[in-house]
């Protein structure tokens, strides 16, 4: 039953925010989509590494740091992705694979 719950609120939100993920597609490329898949396996696991570090008494927060790590992950990959295409896009053509 919480299976069936998870999908359809999942289809709400997507359908509750469809105009949300338009604009991410303008500002998102497929080639900043794979720079992301590319790059954020070590990214993460360096946050990941630091959150770690940090003594923290309270399981609410690390969770919470838990995930809002993936979305700092994210951003700074967009980030990077587009400094570098800024700065170099031939090099960027060639990461990326066009």
């Amino acid at each position: 039953m919480l299976i069936l719950e998870g999908i359809a609120a999942v289809y709400y939100m997507v359908n509750s925010n469809s105009m949300l993920f338009d604009k991410i597609k303008d500002y998102i490329s497929g080639d900043c989509v794979f720079f992301i898949y590319a790059t954020h396996g070590f990214l993460i696991t360096v946050i990941k590494r630091a959150i770690e570090r940090f003594t923290i008494d309270s399981q609410l927060v690390l969770i919470l740091l838990y995930f809002a790590s993936v979305f700092v992950t994210v951003a700074i990959c967009v980030m990077l992705y587009k400094l570098l295409k800024a700065l170099s896009p031939q090099t960027m053509t060639y990461l990326t694979g066009r």
